[in-house]
């Protein structure tokens, strides 16, 4: 069996030679948008009513199993009951 050999090489970072910097670091102005209250309620309404539709939805799906599980087990019942 052959067992190649592999060589990983890692570039480690160069160190700075001499003296720190006495530069410093200037603090970023951040200049925020004003927020458009009106315009993110919307989009939050919207984003509401969509999961409002999707729970619905989801429940509908959930009767729907229920009531097949049910009949299901009636079906169990009744041919376990044959067979005893």
């Amino acid at each position: 069996m052959h067992n190649p050999t592999y060589t990983i090489t890692l570039d480690a970072p160069k160190k700075k030679r001499g003296r720190p910097s006495k530069k410093v670091p200037q603090p970023t102005i951040k200049v925020e948008k004003p927020v458009d209250f009106k315009e993110l309620c919307q989009k939050l309404q919207e984003a509401l009513a969509k999961s409002y539709v999707e729970a619905e939805e989801l429940e509908r799906v959930i009767a729907h199993w229920r009531n097949e599980v049910g009949a299901r087990d009636i079906v169990i019942r009744y041919l376990e009951s044959k067979i005893k």
